[in-house]
């Protein structure tokens, strides 16, 4: 499995579900409680990931091992995982990876977790996964929960209809039936269930009890996956329960104020990179990771909607490269190399923090300079923030102009 940012993670950490014994002696899910069905509420939050009275904003640590946090409530921005940001409350113990996968006891016997997550596609056979074929799932919580019903691989009960969030939901539970023998299938005793953009695969394991919550958030689907596994305590199931019905999902139809705060201290909040739409003027960023909304095509932008004639692509490179023609400069705030190509391409090479970055601007021919200004206007406002994360910073700029997108 993999997570959105194509990272391989550990088969005996992949996320699953929650349950409470059913009447029949198998896992049934622990439903959240009418405590979760309130309406939809806005947040406001600052940018330090600490709890406060009010909720906190992510960016939690970005690393493939679990991580151990505060306890408290935390703002998830929307993102390649969520269609709105959304808060939930943690109570101590437990743990995140890659700054949106989260867990108490990860890879023991009594683990129990959960995550966001935009699925747009699912393997045909879960057993041959992704050495098989994908099928489309259509945009509608219907969509979805019908395919995953008719998946081949897994035992699939459903659909049960609930909430999350405050907002409709459909309930579609999985497991591994014991007659299937997984030592065929392509992941070794697992089944893929599906391939959110670019490439995060989702895997069930066979002493996973997986439950997949398909939600309505203003006629957009959003997923959450959650698990529990055999082993589990009741304590665990019921604190798990409690952090599910904390989960507030903010109204797309609320307005631009809610889904981008403002913190309390005057500071504008920093989005991720700017996404394949258009994006509003103001602050941005580049981690390699993290896109402003759900999707975006990291690392490159345009003034899509402009021009078109100008392009900014941010990259880490190797250490050293070529330097000849280059001139000393000042990039994001640290000494690095400046070297014009020609009229029409450039870039800059700076070293932050034992990380090589690369800053490249093209420009198509018969660019205005007024264009050409704008461009240099963004990379000129470039600085680093420290963050938690792999690379240990990030790169913040400023867009003018509605006229940029990765798209």
């Amino acid at each position: 499995m993999k997570d959105g940012r194509g990272r391989a993670i550990a088969v005996a950490v992949l996320m699953a579900v929650l349950g409470a014994c059913s009447a029949d002696g198998e896992q049934g899910p622990a439903v959240p409680s009418q405590a979760a069905s309130s309406q939809p509420t806005s947040t406001t939050a600052s940018e330090t990931p600490s709890p406060t009275p009010g909720p906190t904003v992510s960016p939690f640590p970005d690393r493939a091992e679990p991580v151990a946090f505060e306890a408290g409530t935390y703002l998830m921005p929307s993102s390649s995982s969520s269609v709105a940001d959304f808060t939930v409350t943690f109570p101590e113990g437990w743990m995140v990876q890659y700054g949106e996968t989260f867990s108490k006891h990860p890879s023991t016997d009594g683990e129990v977790g959960f995550y966001a997550a935009l699925v747009d596609e699912i393997f045909a056979d879960a057993c041959a996964g992704s050495q098989g074929g994908l099928i489309g799932v259509g945009s509608s919580v219907d969509d979805l929960a019908a395919a995953l019903l008719e998946q081949q691989g897994p035992k699939a009960r459903g659909p049960f209809e609930t909430t999350l969030g405050g907002y409709p939901a459909i309930r579609v539970d999985l497991a591994i039936p014991r007659s299937l023998d997984l030592k065929a299938c392509n992941v070794p005793r697992a089944l893929q269930l599906w391939l959110s953009q670019p490439d995060d695969y989702t895997v069930l394991l066979p002493e996973d009890d997986a439950h997949v919550y398909i939600v309505d958030v203003d006629g957009q689907r959003q997923v959450f996956f959650i698990r529990t596994r055999s082993a589990t305590s009741g304590e665990d199931r019921r604190e798990l329960q409690a952090v599910l019905d904390s989960i507030r999902i903010v109204s797309l139809s609320v307005g631009e104020d809610v889904l981008d705060p403002t913190p309390d201290d005057g500071e504008a909040k920093v989005r991720g990179w700017p996404d394949t739409t258009k994006n509003p003027p103001g602050l941005y960023s580049w981690d390699g990771s993290r896109c402003a909304s759900q999707s975006c095509i990291m690392s490159f932008m345009h003034n899509g909607y402009g021009s078109g004639d100008v392009e900014i692509r941010v990259e880490q490179v190797p250490e050293g490269g070529i330097t000849d023609g280059a001139t000393a400069t000042t990039v994001a705030g640290h000494e690095g190399i400046y070297r014009r190509i020609d009229p029409r391409n450039q870039w800059w090479i700076v070293d932050i923090e034992r990380t090589t970055i690369a800053i490249y601007l093209a420009a198509r021919p018969g660019t205005s300079q007024a264009d050409l200004a704008e461009a240099h206007a963004i990379i000129d406002s470039m600085r680093t923030e420290p963050r938690d994360n792999d690379l240990g910073f990030r790169l913040v700029f400023t867009l003018p102009t509605d006229d940029w997108t990765s798209g």
